[in-house]
């Protein structure tokens, strides 16, 4: 099953989160990620009020606050998978999203964002 693939933008000048469609100017220029905006993916998955999870957003996990992150490449000498998951704000603790999204986000709720906190 192949998941949605959708984009939000912080602007970080006027601090709105915004549809990139709202950047996007009469002559169709594509959004990329610069100094003035952050491009945060959907994981595909919603929370247990149907709010979609960004990368980027707080999340409660068993009342838990957690940062939802994505883990590239880059990171692959720590051991970890490529793929969506949830940090503690000090980095002590990492746990793979789609590993545990096993009850349909029904322990995940969407408390805000990093960069509206």
């Amino acid at each position: 099953m192949s998941r949605e693939i959708k984009f939000r933008c912080w602007v970080k000048e006027t601090k709105d989160m915004v549809s990139p469609e709202r950047l996007i100017g009469m002559d169709g220029v594509q959004v990329s990620e610069d100094e003035e905006t952050v491009l945060m993916q959907y994981t595909g998955i919603k929370d247990k009020n149907g709010v979609e999870i960004f990368e980027g957003d707080v999340i409660n996990m068993y009342t838990i606050p957690m940062i939802v992150t994505y883990c590239g490449d880059g990171q692959a000498g720590l051991g970890m998978n490529c793929g969506w998951y949830l940090q503690t704000g000090d980095f002590e603790k990492w746990i793979e999203l789609e590993s545990r999204h096993n009850d349909n986000g029904d322990n995940y709720e969407v408390i805000g964002n990093i960069y509206e906190q």
